[in-house]
């Protein structure tokens, strides 16, 4: 009884209610747009595949930092393709309308979560998408800095808008 009476005591001691768990501070998700910092550009892209419509789109949107508009671009091109490969093939688009508009700072931001969190990872794709993600990596040593954020749906609506 002497040792339950000590790993009892030595539990309440390490794990008791008198221990204080720290709280931890997750960040809220964005729900809203948000500018890019000064000198830099945002790229909002996207992509719309249509039931029954003879093809997909894509949309560009590229906004100054103080939110207003500096260029966009839609696209259609009929044909099938994947919702994935429409995604990197947006974000493609957008690289190369930034490009010849001389932008070489920017944030690119697109909601779709697996083509976004492709980028970091800098490893060789087999997906169908994985080429254009592999081009999008090459074309970041064209620009000073580059980025490429998850955007939830609701903070890209003009591109949402446009790819329709």
């Amino acid at each position: 009884m002497l040792t339950y009476n000590w790993a009892s005591d030595l539990l309440a001691l390490y794990l008791g209610s008198n221990q204080k768990t720290p709280k931890i501070n997750t960040p809220k998700p964005v729900l809203h747009w948000q500018p890019p910092p000064k000198d830099f550009f945002l790229i909002n892209t996207d992509a719309s595949l249509v039931v029954g419509q003879p093809g997909y789109s894509l949309s560009v949107v590229i906004r100054y930092s103080e939110g207003s508009l500096a260029v966009a671009e839609v696209e259609f091109t009929p044909g099938c393709i994947s919702v994935l490969l429409a995604e990197a093939a947006a974000i493609l688009l957008g690289l190369q309308l930034a490009l010849r508009w001389s932008i070489f700072k920017a944030k690119v931001g697109s909601d779709s979560h697996t083509i976004i969190q492709a980028f970091p990872q800098n490893a060789n794709n087999h997906k169908d998408w994985g080429q254009l993600v592999q081009k999008a990596i090459h074309m970041r040593d064209s620009f000073q800095c580059l980025d490429f954020l998850f955007v939830a749906r609701n903070c890209n609506n003009v591109a949402n808008s446009l790819a329709k």
